[in-house]
């Protein structure tokens, strides 16, 4: 695989999807991505540096308007253009993922960890790790829990948001409410 080497800017609109299976490498570095309305689906261990621009929810049968799969890392700044949703998705096992850019915007922001077996087992947990900037987005947190495939409902599973660093989460008079939430998609 070769790494792409155009250096524009990247707008994924409209249920428009961008799947990266290989490496990093495939998404060129330092450009700018805003997503509206779509998704991109970074199935490919690494670290993200690009600048993401990001609203919405994603597209169905992932969550988020990136959705982070098999240890996938964000280290760009990260503007909420919308209230927005960063998906942690696989099957059963432990996945874990870490947001280190600084996290802005007036919206609020939901981390979901996403099952999509039967039978899933394990956790999800997205670390906030920004050591810059503090994160100063005014919208509410919200950590869910939710299952792609509804017969995964009884399943044991957990997700989690770790602060790996102070002011990770926005506080005081203009932040927004963090919430956790258990649910069904």
């Amino acid at each position: 695989t070769v790494a792409n080497t155009y250096s524009g800017a990247t707008t994924i609109s409209a249920a428009g999807k961008i799947q990266v299976n290989t490496t990093a490498a495939a998404l060129s570095p330092n450009t700018a991505v805003t997503i509206s309305a779509g998704q991109l689906f970074l199935n490919a261990a690494g670290t993200y540096a690009n600048s993401l621009t990001i609203s919405g929810t994603g597209i169905s049968p992932t969550v988020g308007a990136i959705s982070l799969v098999n240890n996938a890392n964000l280290s760009g700044p990260i503007t909420l253009a919308a209230n927005s949703q960063i998906g942690c998705v696989g099957g059963s096992g432990n996945t874990s993922s870490t947001v280190s850019g600084q996290i802005t915007g007036n919206y609020g922001l939901a981390f979901d960890g996403v099952w999509n077996v039967t039978s899933a087992t394990g956790t999800r947990t997205f670390i906030l790790a920004n050591t810059g900037s503090a994160n100063n987005y005014t919208g509410d947190t919200l950590v869910e829990n939710n299952y792609v495939n509804p017969a995964a409902s009884t399943s044991t599973t957990t997700s989690i948001l770790k602060l790996g660093a102070d002011e990770q989460i926005p506080n005081g008079a203009t932040a927004g409410l963090l919430s956790f939430q258990n649910g069904n998609n």
